[in-house]
């Protein structure tokens, strides 16, 4: 039981870790799919690097040599715990496989149309557009040849095109999984808004930003059903616009793999010191151990082979 503890702890700090390197050099900058592939390992990262033990870090719990018996309320107490996660987890994967199964049902009561590399499905329904995996759900009225229609078809195409629905199931199902962990909420959170801020650059130049405000304020609600808790706060528009405004910078991928580069060399530290400070050669009285168990093998060997 301590070990599942001492997991969701390692797994906090480390996830702290993580996003506040991403807060700190990435976030708001230009270069948006490299903080698509960073949110992406992101979550396998914060889920394995606990498994890694650094001997000059020490993660032992308090009182976590003491043996816990059978009675007593601490074993009840950790058992309630367990199962009150297992039932939280639970309820968030249904929320999830229930938005799914929510999509495909409208998918099957609306008009369907098979065009080139995805589906065209015309709905009423309030959401729409929006995007989920190859489908493209399309509001009714909405002219998709008009000046703002072309604009909101460009952008949600870019959301088929890279297959941002994957990324949201993903990172959808570990919030689920681990919901206790408030960095991967975060982490899922901000991945959406990433999302936004590729198809905005792909259908709006820097220099149509009051275009692109009327069109985001007006227009486009960014229904996701994979996320329909995520809305669009003041801050989230805001910080659109401005990414919008904003010019593709210069050797952005040079500076960005400097400042990458400095976490990555950090963990690979971590792992190198790990595997030396685990290795130590075997000493004598190692060697003599060794020894004693050939030597008890040996013996039972040939008492077996003496007896009838």
């Amino acid at each position: 039981m301590e070990n599942i503890f001492l997991y969701i702890l390692k797994l906090v700090v480390i996830g702290a870790i993580l996003f506040g390197y991403y807060n700190l050099f990435l976030k708001n900058r230009k270069h948006n799919q490299v903080n698509r592939l960073y949110l992406l390992l992101f979550f396998p990262l914060s889920l394995l690097l606990p498994l890694v033990h650094p001997a000059f870090i020490q993660w032992d719990l308090p009182g976590q040599s003491l043996h816990v018996t059978e009675g007593g309320w601490l074993p009840v107490a950790a058992k309630i715990c367990v199962a009150i996660y297992f039932c939280v987890a639970v309820n968030l994967v249904f929320i999830v496989t229930k938005n799914i199964r929510d999509v495909l049902q409208l998918r099957s009561e609306s008009v369907v149309q098979q065009e080139k590399h995805f589906w065209f499905i015309e709905t009423s329904d309030d959401r729409a557009p929006f995007s989920f995996f190859n489908s493209l759900f399309w509001k009714k009225g909405v002219d998709r040849k008009s000046e703002n229609g072309a604009k909101i078809f460009k952008h949600e195409m870019v959301h088929i095109k890279q297959h941002h629905s994957y990324d949201r199931l993903a990172s959808q199902l570990i919030c689920a999984t681990f919901w206790m962990n408030p960095f991967f909420w975060w982490a899922q959170r901000e991945l959406g808004t990433v999302h936004e801020f590729l198809a905005d650059e792909r259908s709006f130049g820097p220099d149509e930003t009051h275009e692109f405000a009327r069109t985001l304020l007006s227009s486009y609600s960014g229904g996701r059903y994979l996320n329909q808790h995520m809305g669009f706060s003041k801050s989230d528009i805001e910080r659109r616009i401005q990414m919008i405004g904003r010019s593709k910078q210069k050797s952005s991928w040079m500076i960005v793999a400097k400042k990458t580069t400095v976490l990555l060399v950090f963990f690979v530290l971590i792992l190198v010191a790990n595997s030396y400070t685990n290795y130590r050669p075997p000493t004598a009285d190692d060697l003599k151990k060794v020894e004693a168990f050939e030597k008890k093998l040996r013996d039972e060997r040939s008492h077996l082979g003496q007896t009838p």
